[in-house]
């Protein structure tokens, strides 16, 4: 499996580029930025549930399984350019459950309707203790049509079939805010059930800094009842 490394352009004054997810800072300056940004924190059913107020215009939220500290969604949303309302939350990290089941649940019998636009290829981001994680759903090639590298100019995964059929670029966020670059021996591949599975092995610049982030968001004075009773809040001014 060949592959290459690389670095992404970036254009704003918070370091957002061209990639809704993707910050670009100095070393440290992400991490910093988290550290310093205004946290409120909610106790409820095993999760715990973190929004940030990054800037005047940028949220951030997160959930983790709180028996275990593993991040399991990871969403953001930002002001319009004109300063009105918030935009609608955009998923880094897992997908919104509620609009699937607002689709699957549509009335007047739209079964057709929702099982093609089912049938293409439907693309989630995921977090595992210690891989970034991408499984593409509905790709019925076997294993040896999909080519799974690193991009030099991008800092990207790109995914592509030789029969033509499929192509995408994955981006890294994380890897870009904390200015690392993609390490092609990191990157494996697999394909189950109609799904391919990408896998990114976490260096430990990554993993360092999932553990002081959480610890952080720990460390705050919460109350809840993570086993699903009064929720809590914990804030950081």
């Amino acid at each position: 499996m060949s592959s290459s490394l690389g670095i992404s352009k970036q254009n704003s004054s918070l370091g957002i580029s061209g990639d809704l997810f993707s910050v670009k800072m100095a070393s440290g300056a992400w991490q910093e930025q988290l550290m310093n940004a205004k946290i409120t924190c909610l106790n409820q059913d095993n999760k715990l549930k973190a929004h940030f107020q990054i800037d005047a215009s940028t949220e951030m939220a997160e959930e983790y399984d709180a028996r275990n500290g593993l991040l399991l969604l990871r969403k953001w949303r930002r002001k319009s350019t004109l300063g009105g309302a918030p935009r609608v939350w955009d998923y880094e990290i897992g997908e919104d459950a509620l609009k699937s089941v607002a689709s699957a649940d549509l009335p007047g019998g739209n079964s057709l309707d929702l099982y093609e636009s089912n049938s293409n290829p439907i693309c989630v981001a995921r977090n595992t203790k210690d891989n970034f994680e991408w499984r593409i759903r509905n790709l019925t090639y076997p294993l040896d049509i999909y080519d799974v590298t690193v991009n030099t100019e991008e800092n990207k995964i790109i995914v592509r079939t030789s029969n033509k059929k499929y192509f995408k670029k994955l981006s890294v966020p994380e890897m870009d805010r904390l200015t690392l670059k993609l390490n092609p021996s990191n990157l494996r591949f697999a394909h189950s059930n109609n799904t391919l599975v990408v896998h990114y092995r976490k260096p430990a610049e990554v993993l360092e800094h999932e553990k002081k982030v959480y610890a952080k968001l720990k460390s705050l004075p919460a109350a809840g009842d993570a086993a699903g009773g009064a929720p809590g809040d914990c804030a950081q001014q």
